[in-house]
């Protein structure tokens, strides 16, 4: 509890920091009890899953499910090896050249469409069977066409990031505010003119939550490709070791993949915060792709 400056007078205008009014210093001291607060949190949650998992570890046996200790070697066996590296920038060149080239692609073809209403109603039943199709049974087909190298899976994970995205700017687009476009009609506005004033700045939250979630997504595909059929990436590692049955190898190449997302989630909320400044705080955070099965 945080007392304001005539709560030594009046005891009743004592204050809560998580309530208090906005203020410089009160918002200073929120946020650095909200941080505490949260990392306390994760910490706890930290330790309860590593009691978890040492406790699986010695009742299930090291053969099924490897302890944090010889994961631990695995992994910083791979990592002074420079295999971690290796197949680390493997995996993320598959992984961000699909994202990035996807993403693009979703992102202009969302535009192009939604000027042109009775096509893209023509269209949407052909694009959601598509999407709705598990992608995990076109990793063979992407394999057959392009080969085991890099390519196959970039284009796998091309296509995911594309339909997540094209989707999510789609519905940003037609949630426009119809009367805001009136105006600016009403105004003199051009049709680039209302595309770049009113149309884009209201459809860029669902733009970022899109390129937000498509991201892991376009990680995954890339690694479920590296399962199916390559020399190469974290895919690769883990099924190297889950066929010579090294099981702490197996739960390294997790941890990798489990270390990167959480690399990327942290990278991409700090982007989503910088970006969408101008938004309500209570606001920032809520768009959210809708929940549909991709994999």
């Amino acid at each position: 509890m945080v007392k304001s400056a005539r709560s030594r007078e009046d005891p009743a205008a004592e204050v809560d920091i998580l309530t208090a009014p906005e203020g410089s210093t009160t918002r200073t001291r929120r946020r650095l009890l909200i941080w505490v607060r949260v990392n306390s949190y994760r910490f706890i949650i930290i330790a309860f899953f590593l009691v978890l998992w040492v406790l699986a570890s010695r009742s299930l046996g090291h053969f099924w499910v490897s302890s944090p200790l010889l994961t631990w070697q695995s992994l910083w066996a791979l990592i002074t090896s420079g295999d971690a590296l290796l197949h680390i920038r493997i995996t993320l060149f598959e992984a961000l050249s699909g994202y990035v080239a996807g993403g693009l692609l979703g992102l202009i073809f969302a535009f192009a469409i939604s000027r042109f209403e009775n096509l893209a109603e023509a269209l949407d039943p052909f694009l959601m069977t598509i999407y709705g199709i598990p992608k995990i049974t076109l990793a063979p087909l992407f394999i057959l066409w392009f080969g085991i190298g890099l390519l196959s899976k970039i284009y796998l994970a091309g296509l995911l990031a594309f339909f997540i995205v094209f989707f999510n700017t789609y519905a940003g687009i037609r949630g426009v505010d119809v009367e805001l476009t009136k105006v600016a009609r009403v105004m003199g506005a051009t049709p680039w003119q209302v595309e770049r004033t009113v149309v884009l700045p209201s459809c860029v939250p669902y733009v970022i939550a899109g390129l937000k979630v498509a991201l892991p997504y376009a990680l995954t595909a890339a690694i479920v490709g590296e399962f199916i059929a390559s020399d190469k990436g974290i895919g690769y590692l883990i099924m190297d070791a889950s066929g010579q049955y090294d099981t702490s190898g197996v739960f390294a190449g997790v941890v990798l993949i489990a270390v990167i997302i959480m690399l990327i989630n942290e990278i991409l909320k700090t982007s989503e915060r910088r970006l969408l400044k101008w938004r309500p705080q209570e606001e920032r955070g809520t768009t959210r792709v809708e929940d549909r099965e991709v994999l």
